[in-house]
């Protein structure tokens, strides 16, 4: 009987490790995620602004070539990992706020975009995923 009640035991404390486990692991990815969005959509554009190039450059540059493969990246780790769906929204939320505050209305679309983009991500990986398996 107690063997019964010691592996009961060890089984609840399995349960609590692998909560603790996942609740890490949402926390790191929501941690990660905003570190890379607070770089990409707000630290490069006012580097890039500080460096006195041209609104077409950073816009070229930060809007057209990094922020979407960096939205890119955010889909396809959060295909790989799981994520939640509600983690794709930090870099368009961040990057309109960001338009808002500094840029003309018309680069609000690049949000969007990188909505699209990171969600495109997301289901390629998990469609790949389900094919391998």
């Amino acid at each position: 009987m107690s063997y019964i009640i010691n592996n009961i035991k060890a089984n609840k404390s399995v349960i609590n490790i692998m909560t603790t486990n996942k609740k890490s692991a949402w926390q790191a990815a929501l941690l990660r995620y905003g570190i890379v969005t607070l770089i990409v959509a707000v630290l490069l554009p006012l580097a890039f602004k500080l460096f006195s190039w041209s609104v077409t450059w950073r816009v070229g540059i930060v809007f057209c070539i990094i922020d979407p493969i960096v939205a890119l990246w955010i889909g396809l780790d959060m295909g790989k990992h799981q994520q939640k769906w509600y983690m794709m929204l930090i870099l368009p939320i961040v990057f309109t706020i960001m338009v808002v505050i500094f840029y003309a209305p018309y680069n609000l679309w690049f949000g969007l975009i990188y909505l699209i983009l990171t969600y495109l991500g997301m289901g390629v990986h998990s469609s790949i995923y389900k094919q391998a398996n």
